[in-house]
């Protein structure tokens, strides 16, 4: 992994900004969520930084993004490590922020747009590069909406979808972000030919669902990223212990079954498994049909 100087690592945070290990079990996935500092354009970087040193409370990210230059970028902690940015996807997303209001993108200047769209962009791209050297995939070149991000889905998405009711950024009103220069742009660092995305391809390679429901009728949604499964449930609130996906790998096909747990909660043994239903796919993880 790229070896920074780190920026909340080497200087001393009056309220610590980082925690070295990602809490739950996800750890970090390839999902980033932009920010707006809420900061004043026209101050440096290297002063929007030293004000989350001073902070008391949580508020930090992996990489902050300024205006000066189109690679105006603080790396601020590793993306293994945790950061408190959105409180809804602390836990396995990544975060980066441009250091100016969510209010001011309709009055920056020509130039300080692009440069601030750009820096968000090689942050991103820093942020992939991190993924890829701790032998993870970087993130898609899309746009999440909440549900899918708290489903772990893989891509872009911001703070305001994320927490609607609390924040505003990056762009208030929120069809101001010029999203497609900062897709266009982050493509480009990626080295993809094409500033377009064949969406249903890489919707049934990187995220594609299944649903079953037990024997009380409560619904449960499975869904699938590379390399993990995870299970949730759309209603009820039962312990999600009792529950258990094992996949299988068989000759070109995978199985996943997935059941209830009769037995005693965290039990490995697939005695103890009622199952509810199994899934067999081609070992590419496309769905039969697809």
């Amino acid at each position: 992994m790229a070896s920074y100087d780190y920026f909340l690592l080497k200087n001393h945070n009056n309220y610590k900004q980082y925690g070295k290990v990602r809490r739950g079990s996800r750890g970090v996935i390839p999902q980033c969520v932009i920010h707006t500092f809420e900061w004043p354009p026209g101050r440096s970087l290297l002063s929007a930084c030293t004000y989350l040193l001073t902070r008391t409370t949580p508020g930090s990210y992996h990489f902050a993004a300024g205006g000066t230059s189109e690679r105006d970028v603080m790396p601020l902690a590793p993306v293994n490590y945790e950061t408190w940015h959105c409180v809804p996807s602390n836990n396995w997303a990544i975060g980066i922020s441009a250091t100016t209001y969510a209010s001011a993108w309709g009055s920056l200047s020509a130039q300080q747009r692009k440069n601030f769209v750009h820096s968000l962009a090689y942050a991103a791209y820093l942020a992939s590069q991190e993924l890829i050297a701790l032998g993870k995939s970087p993130i898609p070149a899309k746009f999440i909406s909440r549900d899918e991000a708290m489903a772990g889905v893989w891509g872009f998405t911001y703070h305001r979808e994320m927490d609607p009711g609390r924040r505003t950024d990056p762009a208030n009103p929120k069809d101001a972000f010029p999203w497609d220069e900062f897709l266009t742009e982050y493509k480009r660092l990626m080295g993809e030919k094409t500033a377009t995305t064949d969406k249903s391809e890489e919707d049934v390679m990187n995220h594609f669902v299944f649903e079953a429901k037990d024997a009380k009728g409560r619904k449960h949604q499975y869904i699938f990223n590379p390399r993990s499964w995870t299970h949730q449930y759309i209603k009820g609130d039962v312990d999600k212990n009792n529950y258990r996906t094992i996949v299988e790998n068989v000759g070109d096909k995978f199985h996943v079954h997935w059941g209830e747990l009769r037995g005693k909660a965290g039990s490995d043994e697939l005695g103890a498994v009622h199952l509810l239903g199994t899934y067999v796919g081609p070992a590419d993880f496309r769905p039969v049909g697809v």
